[in-house]
């Protein structure tokens, strides 16, 4: 969703009439903001299914700008990618190279250089790229990989 010049919205847990179990289960939203690269944009909202696409152990890029990068959502701004991976306990993926990385577990528990990693943690650090992230469980994680600084857009 792109809403920088104002947007309305609302998250819930609607019933779907073709799905019997939508809208049961307790649902968690994961709200993560990014500039765009320019300021005044028209807002725009764009949602696609990569359940699919979300087998154990790989890596997808769901939202980016980066015009190298193939991904589910076209976003405002060329250096931010946002992935996110599935594992099984025990499966192992290769964080993506970038100059900054903010990573968040949405579920389960995983190791990223020896240091465990619960539900709910997050990690932001520069520099990082190869580095293995390993579930303990099974778990799903999401990665921003962003090639500026935030100050780079600011000046």
């Amino acid at each position: 969703m792109s809403a920088g010049t104002g947007i309305e919205h609302s998250e819930r847990n609607d019933r779907w009439a073709h799905r019997a179990q939508a809208g049961v289960a307790p649902v968690h939203y994961v709200q993560m903001w990014v500039m765009p690269d320019e300021p005044g944009l028209t807002p725009s909202y764009d949602q696609r299914d990569i359940d699919d696409e979300l087998s154990p152990g790989r890596l997808v890029a769901i939202a980016s700008g980066d015009p190298a990068r193939d991904s589910a959502i076209r976003i405002a701004n060329r250096s931010a990618t946002l992935y996110a991976a599935r594992f099984a306990a025990g499966s192992s993926i290769d964080l993506p190279a970038a100059r900054h990385t903010h990573l968040f577990v949405t579920r389960g528990t995983l190791d990223l250089a020896g240091t465990r990693l619960d539900e709910g943690d997050a990690v932001r650090a520069g520099d990082l790229g190869g580095e293995s992230l390993t579930a303990r469980t099974d778990a799903e994680v999401l990665i921003w990989s962003m090639d500026r600084d935030l100050r780079d857009l600011m000046s």
